[in-house]
C-alpha cells in the first residue's frame, strides 16, 4: 500500500532525526474514504508513546496529493526475516514476543486526553510488523493500518498469504466488536511458531485462499491444531498451556488482556534478553548490524518541525520529490559541515582574545603577552587544540584545491559568525560592540577583537 523512504529530519540549527517516510500509493491515497480512515488511524498511532511501539511523528497530504507518514526509523530487521535465517533460542523467543505484549498492553490501554479509552486493536500483528533492533529493542508497527485497508474494501491481491495465518477466526469472520484478543491470537500463533521452527496455519502449496479456509475452519473446531511438544519437547508444560490458550479458537477462553499474559510469561523471559537478541541478530546479519543507518538510500525532509510548525507537505518532500532530495544531498557532501567548522574557528579566536585581553590588562595597549594569539601567561587560557583543516578535493588536474561550501538545502540556515569578512591585518583590530551569541538573541554586550590566523579560512 505505500512505498517506505529512509530520511531525516534536518532543523534550521543542524539538528538531525532519522526517520521512515511512508508514501501511500496513489491507488489508495485518491480514495476519500481510506483517507478519512487512514488519518483518523494515524492521528490514534500518534497518542501512543512506548519504548516498545513505533513512534508516529507526522501525517499529511503531499503536493502531489499522495497520503504520507512519518514514521521513527528502527535499524535492524523485522522477526519474519529473523525467523527464516534460522531457529530462535526459547529464551529469545520469549523475550521478543514479551516484548510485544508490552507494546499492545500500553495500545489496549491506551486513552484519549479526554480520558476516553480509544480502544486500539492492532488487527495485523504478524512478524512484519514486529520490528527488531540491532541492539536488542523489539518495536511493534503499523497500528491502524489494516482497519483502514478493511474499511475501503481494498484489493488484497498482492497480500502474502502468511497475513490470514495471523488473524483470529472472529477477525476473518468478519466481526465488528473486535478488542485486544484478536491480538493475542496473533502472539499465540507467532510464539508457536518460534518455538516450532515452522508455519503453524500455511503449508507450503497452500493459496492465501485456503489459509482463510483452515483458520475459519479451526475456529469451528473442524481443523485439530499440531501439538507443539511433540514438535519441540524442550517446551516447557508451563510455556505450552500457555499459548494453547493464547490459540483459543473462542476469545473468551483466551487471557484477559496483554498485561496478564506478560505476567504468565514472564518465568520463561530472561533477565538479559535484550544482550541475547543483540548478540543473535549481530550473528545472523553481521553486515548489518555493524553498520549504523542501514543500506537503504537516505533522503532529506527540512523544515518540518521549525519554529513555525511548518508540516513536511509545505516542504515538497512526498514521492514526487525525494529522489530530487537525495540527489541534492549528495552533490551538496558535506557542506553542512562547513558552518560548524567556521563557527568553532570563530569561538576559538573569540577565547584565545579573552585570554589575551585578561592577560594583557588594556585591550588598547600591545604587551609581550599578546605578541601571538594564544601565548603562554599566567592568566591567559589554556592552549585551545587548532580547529580541524579545511576539507579538500581533487579538481580536474588532480591537484588538492579547498572545497568550497555547496549551497545548504535548507535556504533558512543560518549564516555562520563573520562567514564574508575580509582578511584581517596582521595583529588587532576593534570591531564596534556587538551581541554575544545569536544575533536575534540576546546577551552581554562586549567587544570582539580579530586576528588573522593565516591560512584559506578565517
Amino acid at each position: 500500500m505505500a512505498r517506505v523512504y529512509r530520511g531525516a529530519i534536518v532543523s534550521a540549527e543542524g539538528f538531525q532525526r532519522e526517520v521512515a517516510i511512508k508514501v501511500v500509493l496513489p491507488s489508495f491515497s485518491s480514495n476519500p474514504v481510506f483517507y478519512e480512515m487512514f488519518k483518523n488511524e494515524a492521528w490514534l498511532a500518534s497518542l501512543l508513546h512506548h519504548d516498545n511501539i513505533v513512534a508516529a511523528l507526522d501525517f499529511d497530504r503531499g503536493v502531489d496529493g499522495n497520503v504520507f507518514q512519518v514514521l521513527e526509523y528502527v535499524h535492524g530487521r523485522d522477526l519474519e526475516k529473523l525467523s527464516l535465517s534460522g531457529p530462535v533460542p526459547m529464551p529469545v523467543a520469549a523475550y521478543i514476543m514479551g516484548e510485544v505484549l508490552r507494546g499492545l498492553a500500553h495500545a489496549h490501554a491506551a486513552t484519549a486526553p479526554s480520558g476516553k479509552v480509544l480502544l486500539i486493536v492492532h488487527r495485523d500483528c504478524t512478524p512484519s510488523n514486529v520490528l527488531l533492533t540491532y541492539d536488542g529493542r523489539v518495536k511493534v508497527s503499523d497500528f491502524g493500518v489494516a482497519k483502514a485497508m478493511h474499511a475501503t474494501n481494498a484489493t488484497q491481491s498482492g497480500t502474502a498469504k502468511g497475513k490470514p495465518a495471523y488473524m483470529s477466526p472472529e477477525q476473518l469472520e468478519g466481526a465488528l466488536d473486535l478488542d485486544g484478543r484478536s491480538d493475542l491470537f496473533a502472539v499465540g500463533v507467532m510464539l508457536w511458531e518460534l518455538l516450532a521452527g515452522r508455519h503453524l496455519f500455511v503449508k507450503s502449496t497452500d493459496t492465501q485462499e485456503s489459509v482463510i479456509g483452515r483458520v475459519l475452519m479451526y475456529g469451528k473446531g473442524l481443523e485439530p491444531l499440531e501439538d507443539l511438544g511433540q514438535i519441540n519437547p524442550l517446551v516447557p508444560a508451563g510455556l505450552h498451556q500457555l499459548i494453547n490458550s493464547l490459540l483459543s479458537p473462542r476469545r473468551q477462553d483466551r487471557p484477559v488482556d496483554a498485561a496478564s499474559t506478560l505476567a504468565r510469561l514472564r518465568p520463561w523471559i530472561p533477565p538479559d534478553g535484550a544482550e541475547q537478541l543483540a548478540a543473535l541478530m549481530a550473528s545472523r546479519f553481521p553486515r548489518d548490524a555493524r553498520r549504523p543507518g542501514g543500506s537503504a538510500e537516505l533522503v532529506t525532509v527540512h523544515g518540518s518541525y521549525g519554529p513555525a510548525g511548518t508540516s513536511i507537505a509545505a516542504q515538497n518532500t512526498t514521492a514526487a520529490t525525494v529522489g530530487e532530495l537525495a540527489k541534492a544531498r549528495r552533490a551538496g557532501g558535506q557542506s553542512r559541515r562547513w558552518p560548524l567548522v567556521i563557527a568553532l574557528v570563530a569561538v576559538s579566536v573569540v577565547a584565545i582574545v579573552t585570554g589575551v585581553v585578561f592577560a594583557t590588562g588594556d585591550g588598547d595597549k600591545p604587551t609581550e603577552t599578546a605578541t601571538a594569539p594564544g601565548a603562554a601567561s599566567a592568566t591567559a587560557a589554556p592552549p585551545i587544540i587548532d580547529a580541524a583543516p579545511a576539507a579538500t578535493t581533487m579538481d580536474d588536474a588532480g591537484a588538492t584545491a579547498p572545497s568550497a561550501p555547496s549551497t545548504p538545502l535548507d535556504a533558512a540556515q543560518p549564516t555562520p559568525i563573520d562567514a564574508g569578512a575580509p582578511p584581517v591585518d596582521a595583529g588587532k583590530r576593534k570591531r564596534p560592540s556587538g551581541t554575544r551569541g545569536d544575533k536575534r538573541g540576546t546577551g552581554e554586550r562586549d567587544n570582539f577583537v580579530e586576528y588573522d590566523l593565516g591560512g584559506s579560512g578565517k
